[in-house]
């Protein structure tokens, strides 16, 4: 076990506030995270004192990024192209300052971000190759595709701050990619926090100017739990960051010199496996909000297709629709039910049937009846159809348009379950990796493997909750 005094100590210089019961602790063959004194734990849940402290300075915003003149630079440049959300914004700001070294105020944060980086975006082509087809591998490759365009329209810009201010760090693709990593995977969302009890109040009123992402000083070194002891909230007087233990730990317990030490969790949010380990690069054991997302696709003439696309647009509806777990879905009678419920939404039930519809299909010509656009709207069955509840009420189409999901979610199930498993050999051919870069590939190894055997078997599940729902109507 490694005792991080000195990186607390560090915190504390700094400007954070840290309860003098808390420590960093990383416990032997585990993950590095925030323990709290034993004994002082019904203490703190008591008095609801306060744990940590992050004054509004130390809180790492869009803003604070876009006073950066090389980061306004680059902004400016991603912004002939597509404006650069708050994400990128922080992303650059990780990329200068790490780049800066010992040259960066904010040096003594950096030090403490994971050096490499463990999600789906540092997967190898076996790991990607593996995940063909699967929601994770095309995000994957969308980021890395959509990476790969910003670096490029701003890259000269680094290169020449670099060269001018002589900054010895890298400021490389890989670099940029690492910036991401560390934004994606510990990045807090401050939106719940900062909605003013006036509606009406300016967003120069509000805490950090109304932004959003944040990266969050210490309080990123807390570990998951779906069962957190720790809680945070944004102080709408001074913006400044506050953590309090609401709840006993749930462990790990560790003993250092002398005393007993247990670790504090925060919460990630409810994610699926795919977001975990894009994110992330890890799965929560028993995740109960996994999910699959299914996507339509706008079939029939251009002039059926752009009533959809209009109706889509005016209906709010995504084209991608998310299936939770039916069998993790609380109220489990939803999935036995033929009415809308948390299961099938009543806007992803109008995204389906939207979709199926079709003015060159026979299959949909037999089963539903003649399609004929009529911009903006359509006539299905004589049925002349201008509004959401019409088209819901076309006989035979929700059977229709479940029958046509399953059908594919039945074939997804089958091309994951027919996937082999990947091995180390085939993750890492060639010369031997160094211990910890071992340790690395055989857990993404690992992950990829139980992440395809554990998304066919939901898939299935998936697909035979939307088969069910389709012999109800």
């Amino acid at each position: 076990m490694l005792d991080h005094y000195q990186f607390t100590k560090t915190f504390r210089e700094a400007g954070v506030t840290v309860e003098d019961s808390a420590r960093i602790l990383t416990p032997l063959d585990g993950e590095r995270g925030v323990f709290i004194k034993e004994q002082a734990i019904n203490k703190a849940i008591a008095t609801k004192s306060c744990l940590v402290r992050i004054p509004a300075p130390l809180i790492i915003t869009a803003a604070v990024a876009s006073r950066v003149e090389v980061i306004r630079q680059c902004s400016a440049r991603l912004g002939e192209f597509d404006a650069p959300g708050e994400a990128t914004l922080l992303a650059l700001f990780v990329l200068v300052e790490n780049a800066k070294g010992a040259g960066s105020s904010w040096q003594w944060y950096i030090n403490s971000l994971p050096r490499y980086g463990t999600s789906a975006l540092f997967y190898g082509k076996a790991e990607l190759d593996a995940l063909s087809g699967t929601p994770l591998q095309m995000a994957v490759e969308a980021k890395l595709r959509q990476l790969h365009v910003q670096y490029d329209s701003f890259s000269d810009i680094l290169q020449d701050w670099k060269k001018e201010h002589g900054v010895s760090g890298s400021v490389s693709f890989d670099a940029f990619k690492w910036a991401n990593f560390i934004t994606l995977s510990r990045a807090f969302s401050l939106q719940n926090c900062i909605i003013p009890a006036d509606s009406s109040s300016s967003n120069d009123l509000l805490p950090h100017a109304g932004g959003d992402r944040a990266l969050l000083p210490f309080l990123d070194l807390f570990n998951h739990s779906s069962q957190p002891s720790v809680h945070w909230s944004v102080d709408t007087v001074d913006g400044s960051v506050l953590a309090f233990v609401h709840a006993a730990s749930n462990g790990p317990c560790i003993s250092t010199e002398g005393l007993s030490f247990s670790e504090l969790h925060l919460s990630y949010g409810a994610k699926s496996n795919t977001e975990w380990l894009y994110e992330y690069g890890f799965l929560p054991e028993n995740n109960e909000h996994d999910a699959w997302p299914y996507f339509t696709n706008p079939t029939g003439t251009a002039q059926l297709v752009a009533i959809k696309q209009l109706w889509m647009l005016e209906l709010g509806l995504s084209s991608r629709v998310m299936f939770f777990d039916p069998e993790k879905i609380h109220d489990a009678a939803s999935v036995d039910s033929s009415q809308d419920d948390q299961f099938i939404s009543r806007s992803a039930m109008l995204s389906l049937c939207l979709a199926s519809l079709d003015d060159t299909s026979d299959a949909c010509l037999r089963t539903i009846g003649a399609v004929v656009p009529e911009h903006p709207y359509f006539t299905v069955q004589s049925i002349y159809v201008d509004d959401d509840d019409k088209l819901l009420q076309i006989p035979g189409l929700r059977k229709y348009a479940l029958d046509q999901c399953a059908a594919f979610l039945q074939c997804q199930a089958n091309e994951l379950q027919e996937k082999q498993p990947i091995s180390i050999a085939e993750a890492s051919p060639g010369d031997a990796l160094p211990l910890p870069e071992q340790r690395q590939q055989q857990q993404r190894v690992a992950d990829v493997n139980t992440y395809i055997r554990a998304e066919s078997l939901l898939v299935r599940r998936i697909a035979q909750a939307v088969v069910k729902k389709a012999c109800l109507l």
